[in-house]
C-alpha cells in the first residue's frame, strides 16, 4: 500500500479548528486495529472526510503522522504523572501516580500498543524519539519507587521495578480479557503496588546474552531467521527474499518448505501456544497446586527469556494473519489462558476465574515486555523475573 498524496471521497468543505487533532486520534485508532503498514493516508483521508491532500498539509508523511499520534500518547502519560497528587507520604504519591497511569490506560487501550507495537516502523531517528521519551516515564516511575525504598532512581533494582511497574500498567492494551471498571483499575493499582514493595533477589552472576544454537534443518533455519526479522522490522517489512538471504538460501527455496510468508507466520505462533500447552500439562503434573502454579510461571519466564522474538511475535505479529487462522490461534490462546488460570484459582480459591485470567494476562503482558526490552535482558535475570511474575500471581484482587 502507499501512502503518497491522492483524492479521498467525502471531502469536507469546512475546515474545524482541531482538525489536526481529529486526524491524529483517528490515525491512532486505526494503526492500532490494523497495524501501520495496512493503513494508507487515503484511507485516514478518509475516514476523517477529507482529502488526502489537505491531509498532507497538517502532516508530511505517514511516518510523521505516527510520531505525532506515539507522541501524543506517551503525553498522557506525562500529564497523569504531572498531575498526580504530591501531598501526603511517598507511598501515597506513589499510588496516586499509578492511579493516574492507570485511568490513562483503560480510558484508551490503544497508547501503549502504539509505541510496543508500531514505534518500530518508524524511521531510526524517530524512535530513537519515543524510546528516550519512554525511557524517561519509567525514569519518573523509578523516582517514586525509590523514594518509597530510600534508594535513588538509578538504582539497578528500582530501575527494574519502574519497568515492571510500567509493564503493568500498559498491559491492559494487549489483553484479550479484563475485569469491568472499577475491579480492573484496582487490580492493576494493586499489583503495582506488590511489585514496588518486591525484595528481589540479587541478579545471577551469568550475565551474558541467552543464545540458542542454529540448527542444521533448513525448515528450522527459516523458522528462526523468520522469527528475528519480524521482531525486528515487523512482519510486512520482511520478504521471503529476506528470510532466504537470512537462512543461508535463495529466496524461492523457502516455498518448498512453506507455501506462504502468512504459513510462516501462523507456525511460528501456533509454535508458541504449543510450547505453553506442553508447559502447562508439565506443570500439572504435581499434585499440589500452589506448585503448579510456580512451575508454569518458571516455564513461561524461561521460554520468554529463551525465545523473546517468538513470544513478542505472538503479540506483535498475530494481525498479520487470515481471519481464519487469527480466530483459531485467538481460541487457543483463550484457552491456553483459561487453563493457567484454573490452576490458579484451584491454589487460591477466594479468587473469581476473571479475576485469576486477568492476573494471568498482566504476567504474560510482563513477561513478555520485560524479556523483549535490550537493556534488562539477559540470562541473569530469571530470578529476578520468577519474583516479579509471583509476585502478580500472589497479588489480593482487594481495593487499596
Amino acid at each position: 500500500m502507499t501512502d503518497g498524496p491522492g483524492s479521498a471521497d467525502n471531502s469536507s468543505t469546512r475546515r474545524p479548528k482541531d482538525r489536526r487533532l481529529i486526524v491524529a486520534r483517528e490515525a491512532a485508532e486505526m494503526f492500532s486495529a490494523h497495524g501501520f503498514a495496512a493503513v494508507r493516508m487515503d484511507d485516514i483521508a478518509r475516514a476523517v472526510g477529507v482529502t488526502a491532500r489537505a491531509l498532507y498539509r497538517h502532516y508530511p508523511g505517514k511516518h510523521d503522522l505516527l510520531l505525532a499520534v506515539a507522541l501524543a500518547a506517551q503525553d498522557n502519560y506525562y500529564t497523569a504523572l504531572a498531575a498526580a497528587d504530591t501531598a501526603g507520604d511517598a507511598r501515597h504519591r506513589f499510588r496516586s501516580a499509578i492511579a493516574a497511569l492507570v485511568e490513562v490506560t483503560l480510558d484508551g487501550r490503544s497508547h501503549a500498543v502504539l509505541w510496543q507495537r508500531e514505534a518500530r516502523h518508524l524511521h531510526a531517528e524517530q524512535r530513537a524519539i519515543v524510546r528516550g521519551r519512554l525511557t524517561e516515564i519509567a525514569h519518573r516511575i523509578a523516582e517514586l519507587i525509590g523514594r518509597c525504598r530510600d534508594r535513588p532512581a538509578d538504582d539497578p533494582t528500582v530501575e527494574l521495578l519502574a519497568w515492571a511497574v510500567l509493564s503493568v500498567v500498559t498491559s491492559p492494551g494487549h489483553h484479550t480479557r479484563t475485569l469491568p471498571r472499577p475491579d480492573s483499575d484496582q487490580l492493576l493499582m494493586q499489583v503495582a503496588d506488590a511489585l514496588a514493595q518486591l525484595e528481589l533477589p540479587p541478579r545471577s552472576e551469568d550475565t551474558g546474552s541467552i543464545c540458542t544454537r542454529p540448527l542444521s534443518s533448513r525448515r528450522e533455519r527459516i523458522i528462526q531467521e523468520s522469527a528475528r526479522l519480524f521482531a525486528e522490522r515487523g512482519y510486512p517489512a520482511v520478504s521471503v527474499e529476506d528470510i532466504g538471504e537470512a537462512a543461508g538460501i535463495l529466496g524461492p527455496s523457502v516455498y518448498h518448505y512453506f507455501p506462504s510468508k502468512q504459513q510462516i507466520l501462523h507456525t511460528l505462533i501456533h509454535r508458541v501456544y504449543e510450547w505453553m500447552t506442553f508447559g502447562l500439562v508439565t506443570a500439572g503434573e504435581t499434585g499440589e497446586p500452589n506448585e503448579a502454579v510456580v512451575r508454569m510461571t518458571d516455564f513461561y519466564v524461561s521460554f520468554a527469556l529463551r525465545f523473546p522474538d517468538l513470544t513478542g511475535i505472538a503479540v506483535t505479529e498475530a494481525l498479520y494473519l487470515g481471519e481464519a487462522e487469527a480466530e483459531t490461534l485467538r481460541r487457543i490462546r483463550f484457552e491456553f489462558v483459561t487453563e493457567w488460570a484454573d490452576l490458579l484459582t484451584t491454589s487460591r480459591p477466594e479468587i473469581s476465574p476473571s479475576t485469576a485470567a486477568q492476573i494471568i494476562e498482566i504476567v504474560l503482558a510482563l513477561v513478555d515486555d520485560l524479556a523483549r526490552t535490550p537493556h534488562i535482558h539477559s540470562a541473569g535475570i530469571a530470578d529476578q523475573m520468577n519474583a516479579l511474575a509471583g509476585a502478580v500471581i500472589s497479588a489480593s484482587p482487594t481495593a487499596i
